[in-house]
């Protein structure tokens, strides 16, 4: 089933309900409420109707497919890294591809990693998470998430002086960047002032 609903404008009209059809109540129906059945495979339109009187109508065109169940899902990798304070999407992918199943995501841990309903994980602390993906034919899956952070943020520092700088949560592996180090050059998380400016810092 799917629900619908209409948008009446403008927002001060006293009337605002709508009467729902569907042109083809053999491919799918449509009750009062908005509330739409698939029936058979193939291609419907959906119209609401103001009850005003005013003779406006809006129509939808709705396809309705064949249900392919999913016989498994994976994840895109066995470990997610990700920063704090960006997102990603973790891309599930179920099989076979044609599948109509959607999908419904969780996190184990919120305050670290959040998730939407369209699977797109946002890192919110340092830490670990683990992210199921369950089909609506049951299948499930799930991929760990590390969330890494620097561990600061901004720097202020004079020409020749040096700071340490490292990733929270990722002690192995990470390559480090300047944007512009004629400003600051960086060498295993040091980072060395050269002259007045502002640049960036990147660990990878």
């Amino acid at each position: 089933t799917l629900k619908m609903s209409a948008t009446i404008k403008p927002a001060a009209a006293t009337i605002k309900s709508v009467t729902w059809t569907s042109s083809d109540t053999s491919i799918a129906t449509i009750d009062s409420k908005g509330v739409v059945l698939g029936v058979t495979p193939g291609i419907v339109k959906i119209k609401a109707a103001a009850k005003d009187g005013s003779k406006k109508s809006a129509t939808c065109i709705l396809t309705v497919k064949e249900k392919v169940e999913a016989n498994s899902i994976t994840p895109p990798d066995s470990e997610v890294i990700i920063a704090v304070g960006t997102a990603r999407s973790v891309g599930f992918q179920t099989s076979p591809d044609n599948s109509t199943d959607s999908i419904h995501y969780t996190t184990d841990n919120k305050s670290v990693v959040a998730i939407t309903s369209r699977g797109k994980i946002y890192g919110r602390a340092v830490g670990s998470a683990t992210v199921y993906a369950t089909t609506s034919s049951g299948a499930t899956a799930s991929v760990d998430v590390k969330v890494v952070g620097l561990n600061r943020g901004t720097l202020v520092i004079r020409p020749y002086d040096k700071h340490n700088l490292w990733v929270n949560g990722f002690n192995t592996g990470v390559k480090w960047y300047a944007e512009n180090p004629l400003i600051a050059s960086v060498s295993n998380g040091t980072v060395v002032g050269k002259k007045p400016g502002t640049t960036r810092i990147y660990a990878v």
